[in-house]
């Protein structure tokens, strides 16, 4: 799935022809380009995959067979390390509001545990195949509250809360080539970012904790970046990526 992308990575099928990639006009969201290509594809499992992981032979099919010999697993993640081969910890616990609060302050992911192989709560999803008539069941990844960031999130609450299992399969590897990025984002392209993490977790504290709970964290992270007016507005009014953007993010 290309998402709108300016890098020449939209051309990938002319180097792999075997590929059939679905091209966006623009950049709607992971959310929105998740969803198309999860009820495009025929596959029994789908592979949610970072632009920056380095996919070992034989990852996929040990992946597969781990979903088609557990049952009762929704979901299986690779190990993942970085260049080196060292492994880096992608585990997490599905976090309260102070955390989510904290993650949306810091624009970093969720506190990580210690935990490489085995069941896990949440995972990164650097490198994670999911069933997808899991994904169907939950009615895909809703949009409507989650556009760039934390659908994942909400697939791994729902997860659990259906009693299957969300597991680290260590004897799968990725590893993530985290390349400096050449060119810094405006600061419109910021305050969207930070703007659309901070709506997304409001919509998962609005369907775990309640709706007021929700709204009152909008306004708390607005609020507090009250120094930063184009910040302000962008939280306030409840920016996302959603297609109508400019610049990089466009």
């Amino acid at each position: 799935m290309d998402a709108g992308s300016h890098d020449g990575s939209e051309r990938i099928d002319e180097e792999f022809s075997w590929i059939i990639p679905l091209r966006l006009p623009r950049n709607f969201g992971k959310s929105r380009a998740r969803n198309i290509g999860v009820r495009t594809a025929t596959g029994e499992f789908i592979l949610l995959l970072s632009p920056d992981a380095e996919v070992q032979p034989e990852t996929i099919s040990q992946l597969s067979l781990h979903l088609q010999t557990n049952a009762d697993w929704a979901a299986v993640s690779a190990k993942v390390q970085d260049a080196q081969g060292t492994p880096l910890k992608t585990a997490y616990r599905l976090p309260n509001i102070s955390e989510l609060k904290a993650a949306c302050q810091k624009g970093t992911g969720l506190p990580v545990v210690d935990l490489t192989d085995g069941p896990a709560e949440g995972v990164a999803d650097d490198a994670l195949m999911v069933r997808k008539v899991f994904l169907k069941g939950m009615n895909y990844f809703e949009e409507k509250r989650f556009s760039e960031f934390w659908s994942d999130l909400e697939m791994c609450y729902q997860i659990q809360n259906s009693g299957r299992k969300l597991v680290i399969a260590g004897d799968a590897v990725v590893r993530l080539n985290q390349a400096e990025r050449s060119a810094e984002l405006d600061p419109s392209s910021r305050a969207l970012l930070t703007a659309d993490r901070v709506s997304g977790a409001a919509g998962y504290i609005g369907k775990r904790y309640g709706m007021l709970k929700g709204l009152l964290f909008r306004l708390n992270l607005a609020f507090s970046s009250l120094l930063d007016f184009r910040l302000f507005i962008a939280i306030l009014s409840g920016g996302r990526v959603d297609g109508t953007q400019g610049g990089m993010l466009g």
